[in-house]
């Protein structure tokens, strides 16, 4: 009598386990709602760091200490991070140009609102920093500059060689 109670527990696990293999296996084949067919955009083969962002994404207002750049195929993919979470993004064809130049040299050419980005050493010559730019325009015909900064020159200078290869001419 002692045995039939162990017995009874185990047999309701086997067949637990067999009921919840056989759903799995029968779901398997089932066609997927259309929200999960919806395939993330794939991005290319070029993903890497674009600095520090300062600002210019519409709906992107904080500075970010470190993002990366995805090159998607009609997109250039702003994330915290590596992996992290979506900032922004542009779309290729809408880069104009893409300028580097110190802080005092770029605070230069932007408009008021976009010099608050760069904070108040911008107006300095004895500003430290490289900035790069990337103005855009959007489907509507506004204008922005999205500013990345960048510790040493020559690693805005790569990155902006590397933004050029993939930008989009219209």
């Amino acid at each position: 009598m002692l045995e039939s109670g162990f017995l009874i527990p185990i047999i309701m696990f086997v067949v637990g386990v067999s009921i919840v293999a056989a759903i799995s296996l029968l779901n398997k084949d089932k066609p997927k709602s259309d929200s999960e067919k919806v395939p993330k955009e794939i991005e290319l083969t070029e993903r890497f760091c674009i600095g520090s962002y300062l600002g210019g994404l519409p709906n992107a207002d904080k500075p970010a200490p470190l993002v990366f750049c995805g090159v998607g195929e009609d997109e250039f993919i702003f994330r915290l991070g590596s992996q992290g979470a979506e900032i922004g993004r542009i779309h290729r064809d809408a880069v104009n140009d893409v300028i580097v130049g110190g802080k005092h040299q770029i605070a230069e050419q932007l408009t008021a609102q976009e010099k608050l980005c760069l904070g108040k050493i911008s107006t300095s010559k004895k500003a430290k920093g490289y900035c790069l730019v990337l103005p855009w325009e959007e489907s509507s015909g506004t204008k922005h500059n999205v500013i990345f900064e960048f510790a040493e020159q020559s690693f805005a200078e790569q990155t902006a060689q590397i933004l050029k290869k993939w930008m989009k001419q219209k």
